[in-house]
C-alpha cells in the first residue's frame, strides 16, 4: 500500500497488472484523478480479472473522485462495445465525483446531457477557469440572463462546499443570487477578476473563506457587504490603486471569527495607500482576537516613522504582518512604539502652528 501510494500515473498502470491484490489497491489510486483525456478510455483493459464487471467502464467511472475537464474530455470517445457511450459521445456516469476543474474553453457548446453527466449531485468543489464567455480580443461580457451551465450546476449540485469563478464567465447577478440561496453547504468562494459584481449582500452568512479580485472596490457598498459576512475566518482581497480610507478598513472590525486577513494591491506593493494611523491599526488588530495570519501589503502614512523606531528599539519593520500569537504581540508592541513617535510628531506640528 505504501509503494502504491507513492507511484505516479505511469507506474500505476503497470502495478495494476501484478496480481489481484495489487489491482484492488492500485486501481483506486489510478482512477482517483485520471488524466485530462483518460475518460476517452483508449487504454482501458478489455479482458482480465474476473468478478463483478472489473473491466467495465462503469466500474472504473465509480472510482473517479477528481476530474480536470478540458475542451476534448467529452468529445469523440473512442471506446468500442459500449453502445450508449459511443452513441452519445459522452463520458459515463461519475456517481462519486467530488471535485472538478474546468480548464480553458471546456464548457462551450456543451449539451444539457453532457453538463448533467459532469455536474453530479456528489460534487463538493468546483473550479472554473474557462474564459468561454469572453468576446473578441478578450473583452468582458456580462450576459443579462447569464449562462446555462451555471443554472445546471445550481440545480444539480446542492452540496457544493467551495467554488472558484475565473475570468470571462458571463454569470449574471440574479443567477448568482439564486445559487447562493440554494447552496446551504457553501463555505468557500473565490471571485476572480470580472466576477466582483457578484459580491452581493446575500453571498451567505455561513461563508468561512472568501477570496475576491481587485475590481470589487468599484461595486456599490462593497466594504459594507464584506462587513456583513460574520462567519468569515479567511479573507483574501485584492485592492486597486484608490486610497483606502480608515472608515472603509475599519468596517471589518466586526468580523470577530477572522483568523486570516490578507489585503494586497493588484498592481504591486506601494501602489495602494491607506490613511489608518498606527494607533487605530492597533485597535483594529485587538478587535480581532482570533487573527493570526495577517498581511496588509499597502502603504501607510506612519511608515515614515519606522526608521526612528527601528534605530531605537531594534524592532522589525516592513508591511504589517504576523503569523502566530508571538509575532502578533511583537508587532503590536512595534506599532505601539511607532504610535508614540507618531503622537509626538503630531504634537510638535500642533505647537508649531
Amino acid at each position: 500500500m505504501n509503494i502504491i501510494a507513492q507511484a505516479d500515473a505511469r507506474t500505476l498502470r503497470d502495478l495494476v497488472r501484478v496480481n489481484k491484490a495489487w489491482f484492488r489497491e492500485a486501481v483506486r489510486h489510478r482512477w482517483h484523478s485520471p488524466a485530462a483525456d483518460a475518460l476517452r478510455f483508449k487504454r482501458m483493459p478489455k479482458k482480465g480479472f474476473k468478478g463483478p464487471e472489473p473491466d467495465g467502464i462503469d466500474f472504473y467511472a465509480r472510482l473517479v473522485r477528481h476530474l480536470r475537464y478540458t475542451h476534448d474530455t467529452d468529445k469523440n470517445n473512442q471506446s468500442k462495445g459500449y453502445i450508449r457511450l459511443k452513441k452519445n459521445k459522452a463520458i459515463p456516469e461519475l456517481p462519486n465525483l467530488r471535485s472538478v476543474e474546468f480548464l480553458s474553453w471546456s464548457l462551450g457548446e456543451r449539451s444539457v446531457e453532457q453538463l448533467e453527466r459532469i455536474f453530479r449531485p456528489s460534487l463538493r468543489h468546483v473550479v472554473v477557469k474557462d474564459f468561454v464567455e469572453q468576446g473578441h480580443y478578450g473583452e468582458r461580457i456580462r450576459r443579462p440572463n447569464g449562462v446555462h451551465w451555471f443554472d445546471v450546476m445550481t440545480e444539480r449540485c446542492p452540496l457544493l462546499e467551495s467554488i472558484t469563478l475565473g475570468e470571462g464567465l458571463g454569470i449574471s447577478p440574479s443567477q448568482f443570487h439564486n445559487f447562493v440561496c440554494r447552496m446551504t453547504h457553501l463555505r468557500a468562494i473565490n471571485l476572480e477578476r470580472d466576477n466582483e459584481h457578484l459580491l452581493i449582500e446575500h453571498i451567505g452568512t455561513t461563508l468561512k473563506r472568501a477570496k475576491i479580485g481587485p475590481d470589487w472596490m468599484m461595486e456599490a457598498n462593497a466594504w459594507n457587504t464584506l462587513s456583513q459576512m460574520h462567519a468569515l475566518e479567511y479573507l483574501d482581497i485584492a485592492v486597486n490603486d484608490a486610497l483606502i480610507t480608515s472608515d472603509k478598513l475599519l468596517q471589518l472590525e466586526g468580523l470577530a471569527p477572522l483568523k486570516h486577513l490578507h489585503i494586497w494591491p493588484a498592481n504591486g506593493p506601494g501602489a495602494t495607500r491607506c490613511d489608518v494611523t498606527a494607533v487605530r491599526l492597533i485597535l483594529f488588530i485587538k478587535a480581532l482576537p482570533k487573527l493570526m495570519g495577517f498581511r496588509l501589503w499597502i502603504e501607510f502614512d506612519f511608515f515614515r516613522h519606522e526608521r526612528v523606531v527601528e534605530a531605537a528599539f531594534d524592532l522589525p519593520g516592513g508591511y504589517p504582518q504576523f503569523d502566530d500569537s508571538a509575532s502578533r504581540e511583537s508587532y503590536l508592541e512595534y506599532l505601539g512604539k511607532i504610535a508614540e513617535v507618531e503622537s509626538r510628531a503630531e504634537s510638535n506640528a500642533t505647537d508649531g502652528d
